[in-house]
């Protein structure tokens, strides 16, 4: 999946899931998950630019504001959380 998006060229934004907090990160390891440390991981394989948006989703309802607190604990610019209803235009 990264190869392809890394050879796509005015690739604009991103939407990649992050189900689980940290401290679950083996049940999001063997789930085929993401914790925000995991998906720090996944952007090392992304070339991503400057102005590119990256729109997290899947939070799973039961961890929403701990994913949220560790997300934004990340400062990593141009992440958006999407919530239930949020619709966008591409």
């Amino acid at each position: 999946m990264w190869k392809a998006a890394n050879n796509t060229e005015n690739l604009k934004a991103l939407m990649i899931e992050v189900s689980y907090p940290d401290r679950l990160k083996e049940r999001a390891i063997i789930t085929k998950h993401l914790t925000p440390q995991l998906l720090v991981e996944e952007f090392k394989k992304i070339d991503i630019k400057g102005d590119m948006l990256i729109f997290i989703y899947h939070l799973k309802p039961l961890f929403v504001d701990e994913i949220k607190r560790e997300i934004c604990g990340l400062k990593i610019d141009n992440l958006i959380l999407l919530e239930e209803g949020d619709e966008f235009e591409v």
